[in-house]
């Protein structure tokens, strides 16, 4: 089989485009040129430079991006921390209530 580099989509950060949606980050034209992609890829079997180059734009810093996601785990594991915190101190062994 022959087949022909049509184009990449790399999302750095693809992850959070649904939280940053959210909370009001500027990301709706990445969101729609990652639509235009697969409409061109449809169309013309390939996807432009132009259409690549807005859909992969850095829209938040690698800085950010590590602060926010770290963030979001110290709340998680704090809240397993509460959740699970008498397994730990109510005197028993702690591996007898895993069961």
């Amino acid at each position: 089989m022959n087949w022909e580099y049509a184009g990449a989509l790399l999302r750095p950060h693809g992850e959070a485009l649904g939280y940053m949606k959210r909370k009001g980050y500027p990301v709706q034209d990445v969101l729609e040129a990652a639509k235009q992609a697969g409409k061109e890829l449809v169309r013309n079997g390939r996807i432009s430079e132009k259409t690549v180059q807005t859909e992969s734009r850095e829209f938040v810093s690698l800085k950010e991006y590590v602060e926010v996601t770290n963030r979001g785990f110290r709340t998680a594991i704090d809240r397993l921390k509460q959740k699970y915190e008498s397994i730990f101190t109510d005197g028993a062994n702690p591996e007898s209530n895993w069961t």
